[in-house]
């Protein structure tokens, strides 16, 4: 149990990074414009 959940979690941070990346990338993207 406890490694599904590690997994788990491991995987919320990485969505959470990948969001909070596009959330500046479109940012930066729209300082640019």
């Amino acid at each position: 149990h406890l490694e599904t959940q590690m997994d788990q979690l491991k995987y919320v941070q990485y969505r959470v990074v990948l969001d909070f990346g596009d959330l500046i990338h479109s940012v930066l993207l729209k300082k640019m414009l």
